[in-house]
């Protein structure tokens, strides 16, 4: 029932009438509808078109629900039980989607009208538009503390006044535009305007400021330079609780080419329509600045499709593909000044080939002119062009391959004339991550649609001078010619990130890109092509050996780094083959006790001199797939033996901790090779103890690592999460994994009574621990002090120089022997 019905049935007296006029002035709609979604309404006043789009039939027959976004739906439906069942009313705030395709927020209060016997009929309410007002509150909830920050950092001129002018803010653009300081009274006198724009301006800001309606004006702000610059400025009242203007927002915008090249298009489009308008080729006249100001219509098909701006305001190479833009902007550049005719051959980005003639056809200073006359060679080049273009790209992405890459790098690498030394341009090298991975688990297709969605990622960021290219299999290159810095190279980064965040669909599964990044910057990284590449290919290994799906520059550390890096392979390989890798044992004590609970194995190696060596001094080979579980098999060899040996002597040694790496975890057998050498030696399961850190849970092979520490819990062998706090996702680790025993990183013990924090933390994770009922050991102890606090605050097992460093095999049994007699004594 409509409001016009309402009145049809009242008939024309003052009561149907009044009840019409009042729900025409309602800020919103009224309406009657069903109890339970979808909601169709037996009675909606005026005002519904308005809000949503639908005129009132087809609100009527499909229910308000529908128009409501799915993932709000519950809570609107929560609402109105919840006060049907407590007898009130409801209110909420939601979104719907107008037919337009834009979000409305809406606010509605309502309430059930109930029959004689107090059972509900329909619902009864008003529905209002509150887009407006939600938009100024999540404007003023994100902006609040850093608006003025981030006023500083976009491009356009920001302001911001009070009304009665006394409080002003104008951004660094507006400084750099104007030259002006922000305290600078005439601006608020208007002084900074052309004096023929300032009566209109002021009698907007005025009538804005009367009526509280938004301001928009265009006018001529006096630039830096003296020149005055066609600007709009637009700004919006900012209003308190009660309705009173409290602040003005606004932006100047610098429009002035566009006013320029407006007006200029309108005098030459009237000078070369009587000229040009006929002609059977393509004609467009360009400003002296390679703008176009005129096309004819052969022209604009040509240039046009459906969609497309027009060409007009756009500068004549950026019509042209990125091998001959150059080319066409010298074209314009040379014609005027030579005042001769330029001719040469363009490529279209329709696919289309043009032989064209740029002749001057108005040199004046004032009102420069250039024809370009375009005659299409399409047919001609078409075949040369298919040729060309399947040597020089990849069949999967479409895109440029290494060939025509090392082409494209040469000509950087020499710059335009061929003989001299290019400009400074980026280089980027792409890895997929993990890609091997999806080829594996989900197959060849699943990889395929990765690399496919990947050089789409790359198109859509990057623009018509650069360049992407896949140099075969996961890898795939960028040239940057605009990019000369470190800053630039990162925001590029970040735009390839939100490409990459996107999930995609394949198969029914869905899929996430993640690459590493190598950059490198020519010619500071590289002044030739072949430095400049191993550059870019040495900051792509550091940024996968920091855990991929990151960016990683060149710097001079990384060559020193890749020399360090084959030093230290090639020693580690050498203290494999000679058998010179041994344990060493760090006690862990019982806080409660003072009694050795148990060692921690550490990984150590004998120099040829005969020197105990760190394992920092190999930390590459820890990261090299074949060498880290060479290690970790010597390792695992020595400690079962020294186990082996300290039983037969009855040595109550309590139990060895070994810590496991990432890579021994990609061979999904290491739980059983782990658990066959302790009964191979003769020793139990509670001889040993697994140590890992969240680093094993991320990498590749994240499955293998599961299923390994489940077998290892199964086969009666604890497990301790190592260096706990300090990675990304420990509570969850501690849910998913057969974690026993966590233990705290030394970095937060050592600052532990100087630091509230650190004792916050450790007294949490010492509680957490006591909660999950799993033994918590505290790494780092060095002082009196630091026991103290932890065995007060309930942690079981301390470890750290303290208690002993690291010790040969050897030097346990005596270790335990004093450590028993001292405790003794102490009793």
């Amino acid at each position: 029932m409509t409001a016009d019905t309402f009145t049809a049935i009242l008939g024309e007296r003052d009561d149907a009438r009044s009840f019409h006029s009042i729900l025409t002035c309602l800020n919103g709609l009224f309406y009657r509808s069903e109890l339970r979604a979808p909601w169709r309404f037996s009675f909606l006043s005026e005002g519904g078109e308005a809000l949503t789009g639908y005129d009132r039939e087809s609100l009527d027959g499909s229910g308000w629900a529908n128009l409501i976004l799915p993932e709000h739906l519950p809570d609107v439906e929560a609402a109105v039980d919840q006060a049907l069942e407590a007898r009130t009313r409801f209110a909420i705030t939601y979104p719907i989607r107008h037919r337009d395709g834009t979000l409305r927020w809406v606010a509605e209060q309502g309430h059930a009208v109930r029959d004689a016997d107090d059972q509900p009929i329909f619902l009864e309410g008003i529905i209002s538009d509150v887009t407006a007002a939600k938009q100024a509150e999540d404007l003023e909830r994100t902006v609040s503390a850093q608006w003025r920050k981030m006023l500083d950092t976009i491009p356009q001129m920001a302001w911001s006044v009070s009304p009665d002018g006394r409080e002003a803010f104008y951004n660094e653009r507006w400084v750099d535009f104007t030259g002006r300081l922000a305290d600078d009274e005439s601006i608020l006198r208007l002084d900074l305007l052309h004096p023929d724009d300032r009566e209109d301006a002021r009698d907007m800001w005025t009538r804005s400021l009367e009526s509280g309606a938004p301001y928009q004006a265009r006018y001529r702000l006096i630039h830096r330079s003296g020149e005055f610059r066609w600007v709009l400025s637009r700004a919006l009242p900012e209003r308190d609780e009660t309705g009173a203007i409290r602040r003005w927002y606004g932006t100047c915008t610098d429009i002035h080419e566009q006013v320029l090249a407006v007006e200029e298009a309108a005098s030459a489009r009237d000078f070369a329509s009587r000229l040009l308008v006929a002609a059977p080729d393509a004609l467009l006249l360009l400003d002296g600045s390679g703008r176009v100001t005129f096309c004819n219509d052969v022209a604009e098909a040509a240039l046009g499709v459906p969609g497309r701006r027009s060409p007009l305001g756009a500068h004549w190479s950026d019509l042209a593909t990125y091998q001959v833009r150059r080319s066409a902007w010298r074209a314009a550049a040379r014609a005027l000044p030579a005042g001769e005719k330029i001719r040469f051959t363009v490529e279209h980005p329709a696919a289309r080939y043009w032989d064209v003639i740029v002749t001057p056809v108005d040199t004046a200073p004032t009102l420069p002119r250039l024809l370009v006359t375009a005659r299409d060679i399409s047919d001609q080049k078409r075949a040369e062009q298919q040729a060309r273009w399947s040597a020089g790209h990849d069949a999967l992405t479409g895109l440029p391959n290494r060939a025509l890459l090392q082409q494209r790098l040469d000509r950087e690498v020499a710059g335009e004339a061929g003989d001299s030394f290019g400009r400074p341009f980026a280089l980027l090298l792409l890895d997929v991550d993990d890609f091997k991975r999806t080829n594996d688990t989900l197959g060849h297709d699943a990889g395929d649609a990765l690399l496919v969605t990947l050089a789409a990622h790359l198109r859509a960021i990057t623009g018509p001078r650069d360049m992407v290219a896949r140099l075969g299999g996961d890898e795939f290159a960028v040239i940057l010619p605009d990019v000369t810095s470190e800053a630039e190279l990162l925001e590029f980064a970040k735009q390839l990130a939100a490409a990459m965040r996107l999930p995609f669909l394949h198969d029914g599964t869905l899929l996430e890109c993640r690459a590493s990044i190598g950059a490198a910057l020519f010619p500071d990284h590289g002044a030739s092509k072949s430095e400049l590449l191993k550059s870019a290919d040495l900051a792509l290994y550091a940024a996968k050996a920091m855990g991929g799906g990151t960016l990683r520059t060149f710097e001079p550390a990384l060559r020193d780094a890749f020399h360090q890096r084959s030093v230290m392979l090639k020693t580690g390989k050498h203290a494999i083959d000679e058998n010179l890798v041994v344990p060493f044992y760090q006690p862990k004590v019982d806080l409660q006790t003072g009694l050795f609970a148990g060692f921690e194995a550490l990984l150590r190696w004998r120099d040829r001199a005969g020197r105990i060596r760190t394992p920092d001094t190999i930390a590459a080979c820890f990261e090299d797939p074949v060498l880290a579980v060479e290690l970790s098999e010597r390792m695992i060899d020595q400690v079962m033996r020294d186990i082996g040996a300290w039983r037969a002597r009855s040595i109550a040694f309590g139990h060895v901790a070994l810590n496991a790496s990432a890579a021994e975890f990609r061979h999904d057998d290491f739980a059983e090779r782990l658990l066959g050498r302790l009964r191979h030696h003769g020793l139990q399961p509670g001889d040993m103890q697994v140590e890992v850190t969240e680093s094993v849970f991320l990498g590749r092979g994240a499955e293998y690592v599961e299923r390994a520490l489940n077998a290892l819990a199964s086969g009666g062998i604890s497990i301790a999460l190592d260096d706990f706090g300090t990675g990304y996702a420990s509570l969850s680790h501690l849910k998913r994994f057969p974690v026993d025993v966590i233990k705290i990183d030394r970095s937060f013990v050592k600052d532990l009574q100087r630091d509230e924090n650190d004792g916050a933390i450790v007294d949490a994770v010492i509680g957490l621990g006591r909660s999950l009922r799993k033994q918590v050991v505290a790494e780092g102890i060095e002082t009196r002090a630091q026991h103290d606090v932890l065995a007060a605050l309930g942690c079981h097992i301390g470890q750290g120089y303290l208690y002993g460093r690291p010790m040969p095999a050897g030097e346990v049994p005596a270790a335990i022997g004093r450590q028993s007699e001292d405790w003794r004594s102490a009793a």
